[in-house]
């Protein structure tokens, strides 16, 4: 940029390679548009003739600045588009969500090369949409166009994510019938892929004896602790370079197992050799002191953090929660709100958590409206389990009822066991009739109601309620034991 200020000053004018080459180096600065949106100002008045490069800059420009609107305005305007200006369009389309536009310009585009079909397959399964990603390989194959080494990964993390082990083996034997490079990335995806199919053998192979850090996730991710730890371990022994993803998979295993010396060991290893930690091993760090009743040491962590992102700020407020501190966790929520992050689903999670263990009723009320109405999330089954326990803790049976039939959750059985637990703690006797009715008619055993009536000495709802268990062919599950005699 002072290369070019001062080029203008001595007299010389740009022309279309300066600009282009201009445009590439505003990505990179602090708050790009309006210095990128001035270039293209200065561009129409020195009158450039635009070429397709040029044209193909400002549209690259313009999408990495998020400034959509811009990048359409531009390609319509455009007498000739090359395929990378149709790619260009096709990303910003699929970056937007908006895939009826995107397919429409990739079926218009008769000229299809490999990067067109990466973008538009990658584009699909980053959106969700797995079945037309899969759809969109097939054609791509079906066409005889050619895989390079992003084809590969796209469809290995294709595979991975849709967990079909018939396609991985296919693209792994495509790989070695072309003579593929290995490269270290494509080696961690095909490692990635056999182990979320569960098959850490064929995952074992691939990585040809070399210690690996997705060998060790892979482990971990199918519950076999023992091997990935022990390979962490080793890898460790051996200076293999470990890097903050597979530390962080690591100490969440070391959280949920219950492993605190283990964490420990690794914490002050980071320590001691003064590695960075990123906020995802700084949020595992705290999801383990927390789950390991060390809620002091996991603020410690916390508060040694300044940036810190909406991961991290869940975290804690989610570890809050968990520890029964639910007027800490909400005031963790209004702070984060008021810095301006914005909560994801498990903020709203933790909150909630929070709230039913403080017995937070109206506050719980208002984020699970907030939630809904302001922020646009659609509720799973936690949310309204933590709705129904904050009912339920209040004694407030009839809105917890409505609330239940208002969302629709009669045909959740965990639900129902909930409002059922709750009405017979504060020994509602109708209310408990009223959700084990419900039980029933999913086929669910009342066992705990059918033992409620006989210790309030209501003898004849006992009969009817065996009789109804009876009759729709449930029984009492027998306990069993792993103790032995």
């Amino acid at each position: 940029m002072d290369f070019f200020t001062n080029m203008q000053a001595q007299g010389s004018h740009p022309n279309n390679l300066t600009f282009a080459t201009i445009l590439k180096s505003c990505c990179s600065m602090s708050n790009p548009l309006p210095i990128g949106k001035t270039i293209h100002a200065r561009i129409l008045r020195f009158d450039v003739a635009f070429d397709t490069v040029l044209e193909n800059s400002l549209l690259a420009f313009y999408v990495k600045c998020s400034a959509f609107e811009y990048a359409e305005k531009v390609f319509d305007s455009m007498s000739v588009k090359d395929t990378v200006s149709w790619n260009i369009m096709i990303g910003v389309y699929l970056q937007s969500g908006d895939m009826e536009k995107s397919m429409d310009l990739f079926r218009r585009l008769n000229v299809k090369d490999t990067a067109t079909w990466n973008t538009v397959i990658s584009g699909h399964l980053q959106n969700g949409f797995g079945k037309t990603s899969l759809d969109l390989l097939y054609q791509m194959v079906q066409v005889g166009s050619s895989f390079n080494t992003m084809t590969f990964s796209i469809a290995l993390l294709l595979a991975s994510s849709m967990s079909i082990l018939q396609l991985g083996l296919q693209i792994h034997a495509r790989m070695l019938r072309i003579g593929t490079y290995f490269d270290g990335f494509l080696r961690n995806s095909l490692v990635d892929m056999y182990s979320k199919c569960g098959k850490m053998d064929k995952a074992s192979l691939a990585t040809n004896g070399n210690l690996c850090g997705s060998m060790v996730i892979g482990y971990l991710q199918n519950g076999l602790l023992g091997e990935g730890l022990k390979l962490f371990i080793n890898m460790f022994r051996e200076r293999v370079e470990i890097n903050e993803f597979t530390l962080a998979s690591v100490v969440s295993a070391c959280a949920n197992a219950g492993l605190l010396d283990f964490g420990l060991q690794i914490h002050s290893d980071i320590v001691k050799n003064g590695h960075m930690m990123d906020l995802f091993l700084r949020s595992s760090m705290i999801d383990m002191y927390a789950k390991n009743g060390q809620l002091d040491v996991s603020w410690s962590v916390f508060e040694l953090e300044n940036s810190r992102n909406l991961v991290l700020w869940t975290s804690m407020l989610s570890s809050c929660a968990s520890h029964g501190d639910g007027r800490k966790a909400v005031g963790l929520f209004e702070e984060m709100l008021c810095r301006g992050i914005k909560p994801n689903e498990v903020s709203f999670l933790g909150v909630l958590t929070g709230c039913s263990h403080a017995g937070l009723l109206e506050e719980g009320c208002q984020y699970f409206r907030l939630m809904e109405e302001v922020y646009g999330f659609k509720p799973c089954v936690d949310h309204y389990m933590c709705m129904v326990d904050l009912f339920g803790r209040a004694g407030r049976f009839r809105e917890m009822k409505d609330f239940v039939e208002r969302n629709s959750l009669l045909g959740l059985g965990i639900i129902l066991r909930s409002c059922l637990s709750s009405s017979l703690v504060h020994k509602d006797v109708e209310m408990a009739k009223w959700v084990s009715e419900k039980l029933v008619e999913l086929e669910q055993p009342c066992v705990i109601l059918s033992n409620n009536f006989a210790n309030n000495n209501r003898w004849e709802e006992v009969s009817k309620t065996r009789d109804l268990m009876k009759e729709r062919g449930l029984n009492k599950q027998l306990a069993r034991s792993w103790v032995a005699t």
